[in-house]
């Protein structure tokens, strides 16, 4: 038999999800001109698969700079290449190959509001342009052979563009005014340890065949009496019971849905949530305890980004020597709107730089993570927080003159070897001096 829950009189005081967005909650969408191959110019707002608002992240393949691969081999290898030797019928052949305990292709993930361009190329990458005037050379988006979305301003005319056909994308703020067709899902989701990570929703996890948005988005054929489909506009929350799963509308009605083994949680996809403070999360269904929506307070308009910044702070060594400069995490990741990867209790993280105040070593597998909110992680499971970490390259400053954001040049570098790390506290803005 099902039971009701409970609801808490602080669920019922939340409005509903409008639809359509109002001109104020449009300006967390994607506003761009899209150019295509035949000559076309397509303006209005702008998604890709899972990727709406400018605090979602553009996701491609990262190009690790020849000169990153060299600092490495020079301080690791005595600057030595990898020889690849093979024997065959008494020939030696032997070339040179990127070492095989570096790193050759992680994925690069910014906000697109940190984005002025994306000029896609003829065999695949594609050249980033952010606002801070760096280009960035990425390898082959996730988005490049499938749909873009264009939503013009009549809200009426929705065209989809094959990203093969698409040769350049240019953003801009949402115009005033303009409005589209359905709003962004956003809420709080809440884990079984008990932390909260609050952002926009990827629809998906709750709607197989559904878009990122809400426009359309049910959660289908769930067990009950009714046996009905129920509009993700209409839930204020939902939460795990021992017997299923409990939505509450905005009505105020509980309805009990399916259990886990049958109806629309039987195959269950992972929560991902675009946190602002944190960066990208992705709670797994067994760590999931409650998710509630509700609007944003505060929407983030393509203002709120600035293109990101190269990362500066302090190294402390295990020796207690600090090191003061710019910062090459794991030998490639150097600017603010990069992520740190990790796992805790079957939630996967990727914090950008710009939120993280210090990095603690915590053992041999992993991190303790402080982020400018106060809150911490303890993080494991990858090359970014563990024992596959390539160290981090600390660059002192060029005698007090700025360092420009396009430019590697500098002094010798101080190289820490992850056995070697202890800790890293990032500086974040003027106001804050190295070792705060």
């Amino acid at each position: 038999m099902w039971l009701p829950l409970s609801v808490p009189a602080s669920l019922l005081l939340l409005a509903p999800l409008a639809l359509p967005a109002s001109p104020v909650q449009a300006q967390d969408r994607i506003w761009g001109r899209v150019f295509t191959e035949d000559g076309g110019t397509h303006t209005g707002f702008v998604r890709f698969r899972g990727v709406a608002s400018w605090e979602d992240f553009f996701i491609a393949g990262k190009n690790i700079p020849d000169e990153h691969y060299q600092d490495w081999l020079d301080a690791t290898r005595d600057g030595m290449p990898h020889l690849r030797i093979v024997e065959l019928k008494g020939h030696r052949i032997s070339w040179e190959e990127t070492h095989p305990d570096f790193v050759e292709s992680p994925d690069a993930r910014i906000r697109v509001g940190h984005l002025a361009a994306l000029v896609p190329d003829t065999v695949g990458d594609i050249e980033v342009l952010t606002r801070a005037g760096a280009r960035l050379e990425l390898a082959e988006p996730r988005w490049r052979w499938r749909d873009i979305v264009v939503e013009g301003e009549g809200r009426s005319d929705l065209l989809h563009l094959h990203g093969r056909d698409v040769t350049r994308i240019e953003f801009a703020a949402v115009p005033e005014g303009a409005v589209p067709r359905a709003n962004r899902l956003h809420g709080t989701v809440q884990d079984r340890s008990g932390r909260s990570f609050t952002g926009f929703v990827d629809a998906r996890a709750l709607n197989r065949g559904g878009d990122v948005l809400l426009d359309s988005g049910m959660l289908d054929d769930f067990e009950n009496e009714d046996r009905r489909s129920i509009r993700l506009d209409d839930i204020r929350s939902l939460e795990r019971t021992s017997a299923g799963v409990a939505a509450t509308l905005v009505s105020g009605e509980v309805l009990n849905l399916a259990d886990e083994e049958s109806g629309p949680f039987d195959r269950p996809r992972p929560f991902r949530i675009s946190d602002p403070a944190l960066g990208s999360v992705s709670v797994e269904w067994k760590a999931f305890r409650s998710i509630r929506f509700h609007e944003t307070a505060r929407p983030a308009g393509y203002g709120t980004f600035d293109g990101g910044h190269l990362l500066h702070g302090t190294i402390v060594t295990r020796q207690g020597e600090e090191l003061a400069g710019r910062i090459r995490w794991n030998a490639h990741e150097e600017w603010s709107w990069e992520s740190l990867n990790g796992t805790s209790e079957d939630v996967d993280f990727a914090i950008e730089f710009a939120n993280i105040r210090r990095i603690e070593r915590t053992g041999e597998d992993g991190v303790r993570v402080t982020v400018l909110d106060g809150r911490a992680f303890e993080l494991t499971g990858s090359s970014d927080v563990g024992p596959d970490h390539k160290g981090v390259f600390v660059f002192p400053p060029q005698g007090g003159a700025a360092e420009t954001a396009d430019s590697n040049a500098g002094p010798a570098w101080r190289y820490v070897a992850w056995d070697d790390f202890r800790e890293a506290r990032f500086r974040h803005g003027a106001a804050e001096r190295p070792g705060s």
